[in-house]
């Protein structure tokens, strides 16, 4: 996906022209892209399951979201897990 950065919290696609909001997880000590890649995409489904927010996961440990409102109810509710770090992007 084409993004461009658009103030601190936020990106436009490039190419749909839509404001999308991303947090990115860091989980250490894993490195192996595969296995981010499945622990990035079990969140995005676990979210879906217990608090209906719908997310894509444009890189192996990237989730973006179509509301600011769901990106920070998303960044609250994956917040107790000490497994892995957030960061707004």
């Amino acid at each position: 996906m084409c993004s461009v950065a658009c103030g601190c919290y936020t990106s436009v696609d490039a190419l749909a022209g839509f404001i999308v909001y991303k947090l990115q997880l860091e989980f250490n000590p894993v490195t192996n892209q595969v296995a981010v890649d499945a622990l990035t995409y079990a969140l995005c489904v676990l979210l879906y399951v217990n608090y209906k927010i719908s997310c894509t996961q444009p890189t192996h440990n990237v989730l973006e979201f179509e509301s600011s409102k769901d990106c920070v109810f998303a960044q609250l509710a994956l917040a107790d897990d000490s497994r892995y770090t957030i960061k707004r992007l």
